[in-house]
């Protein structure tokens, strides 16, 4: 996408910086996501699950997730700080997000199913 968004080798250090930053992150709550499944599973495969234990694993599930999805989705709130408005536009039309119908153009590098799923086709 660098490409065909020219950036300066500022803008390239800048965006790689907090992307490595948040996949870090991600990383460790992801580990973290499955950890908490997999803990709640067990206790259901124990027998030893009631619903004031489920309720509290779904909660810790629940923020860990959030968390997670925060951390993805802030760090696109940095992005434009180091973009132009020009950049941006173009990364947008690129994207697909200025597409007055998304179901019908599922742009370059987006897996179909998951582009279709978050847009509701």
């Amino acid at each position: 996408m660098k490409d065909k968004v020219p950036l300066t080798s500022d803008q390239v250090l800048a965006i790689d910086t907090i992307y490595k930053k948040m996949k870090s992150q991600a990383i460790e709550q992801g580990e973290r996501l499955i950890a908490l499944e997999q803990k709640l599973e067990l206790l259901f495969r124990s027998g030893s699950v009631n619903r004031d234990v489920l309720r509290t694993s779904l909660r810790k599930i629940a923020k860990v997730r959030m968390e997670l999805r925060f951390t993805h989705l802030a760090t696109h709130l940095k992005t434009p700080e180091i973009l132009s408005k020009d950049q941006i536009r173009k990364y947008n039309a690129l994207r697909g997000y200025s597409n007055p119908n998304p179901c019908t153009n599922i742009p370059e590098g987006h897996n179909a199913e998951m582009w279709r799923k978050h847009n509701g086709c």
